[in-house]
């Protein structure tokens, strides 16, 4: 066994996650951070896509990770908020 507590480091078990899960922490932390805030449009999926470099299935889940969380809402003919 490797000295230590065994654990894997922070920055090496965030490599390890999902990609959609890491989106969807990157949104939740800038939700925290006030950088977006209630009210404002979330990126566009396709937005996501660019920006993290994933596809549109990964971005989807991404967003309705938050949508499930009660962090954004989908509004028809707008997109999704933060709420």
């Amino acid at each position: 066994m490797r000295p230590g507590n065994g654990l894997i480091s922070t920055a090496r078990s965030a490599e390890l996650r999902p990609p959609y899960v890491r989106i969807a922490g990157e949104v939740r932390r800038r939700i925290v951070a006030g950088e977006l805030q209630v009210g404002d449009r979330l990126p566009s999926t396709r937005a996501v896509t660019r920006e993290f470099g994933v596809t549109l299935a990964t971005a989807a889940k991404a967003l309705d990770v938050l949508s499930d969380d009660g962090l954004v809402r989908a509004v028809p003919r707008v997109g999704r908020i933060v709420t």
